[in-house]
């Protein structure tokens, strides 16, 4: 058993390098066999457009490109260590409308040997494009945000921005109808005494807008809500009698943020009620009670409350008679 191993083992030690050499002209022979075969592949291009001066695009044009083609392995292996070019620069003329076709991008490809292959498709069947004279415009930031504070907290004012406001420079034509620019949208949870956070713009827009920032610092101030009562009287409408109703004032419960706490007074709110018409004009038909309805109330209250929500009211009779 042992002679037999040892056998084994000189016979591989004096046939070793002929087995080597045999797997390195297999591996050679599939190599060629393989490189020889034609492929299909794809590059990715990175359209660059050169305008006239004072000329803008209208909308947002494509950026980049695929272009399928096929070539030899041979060929394929090349652009691997050698990366072609992948800027494809269009140059356009003051026309305010051009259309550039797929077929005019191929032969600018092959004519300039941006692509030294048998060039198969493009997934651009065409470029529309609209010129139009540039114009900048200033406008304020208008700040997105929805709040999940816990019910007892709220902000204290708007958020405030730094900077407020960015320059936009784009199609003259699209200028009249920007009046803000808006931030992405952003949520508030945190009850902190004071947040600052940097926010980035609303990107997502097809027409072709420049802008100054892309970015804008937020501050937001959260405060704790605190309740308040107050006495407000109640107006009438359609009064044309001399009604009377009782009560004249009512109870407006409402919470309000300890900043402007002491501020809130009754003549912020506006409470009213309506006499219906038909009880103006028959006397004898008389609702008692009418319901108060909160016509106006600042801005930075929640959880308005009316006690009573209704009040009665009477005609007193004879009293236009004794004037």
């Amino acid at each position: 058993m042992i002679e037999t191993k040892n056998k084994i083992r000189s016979t591989l030690s004096k046939d070793g390098s002929a087995i080597i050499l045999c797997f390195v002209l297999s591996f050679f022979v599939w190599f060629v066999n393989k490189m020889s075969k034609t492929y299909d592949d794809s590059l990715e291009f990175n359209l660059k457009y050169e305008l006239p001066e004072g000329m803008v695009l209208r909308e947002k044009p494509p950026e980049k490109m695929q272009v399928k083609y096929s070539g030899l392995g041979w060929d394929l292996l090349k652009t691997f260590f050698n990366a072609p070019d992948t800027d494809y620069n269009i140059r356009l003329s003051p026309q305010d409308y051009q259309t550039i076709t797929g077929p005019e991008i191929i032969s600018k490809l092959e004519a300039n040997s941006l692509i030294d292959f048998n060039i198969i498709d493009i997934n651009l069947q065409k470029i529309a494009l609209v010129l139009e004279e540039s114009q900048t415009k200033t406008v304020p930031i208008k700040a997105v945000y929805t709040i999940s504070l816990p019910d007892e907290y709220h902000l204290s004012g708007a958020p405030e921005l730094s900077p407020d406001s960015l320059i936009i420079t784009g199609a003259k034509s699209l200028m009249p109808e920007i009046n803000n620019w808006p931030t992405i949208n952003f949520n508030i949870t945190q009850i902190n005494p004071e947040q600052t956070f940097e926010v980035a713009l609303d990107m997502k827009d097809d027409r072709n807008f420049q802008f100054s920032i892309l970015t804008t610092e937020i501050k937001i101030v959260p405060e704790q809500l605190t309740g308040k009562s107050i006495y407000v009287p109640v107006q009438i409408r359609n009064n044309k009698q001399s009604i009377k109703i009782f009560p004249e004032r009512v109870m407006v419960k409402c919470q309000a943020g300890l900043s402007r706490y002491d501020e809130l007074g009754s003549e912020d709110f506006v409470l009213e009620v309506t006499i219906p018409e038909n009880n103006v004009e028959n006397p004898s038909d008389v609702a008692t009670k009418l319901e108060v309805k909160l016509l106006n109330s600042p801005s930075f209250v929640r959880n308005v409350q009316i006690i009573p929500p209704y009040v009665e009211y009477f005609i007193i009779e004879g009293v236009d008679s004794l004037r």
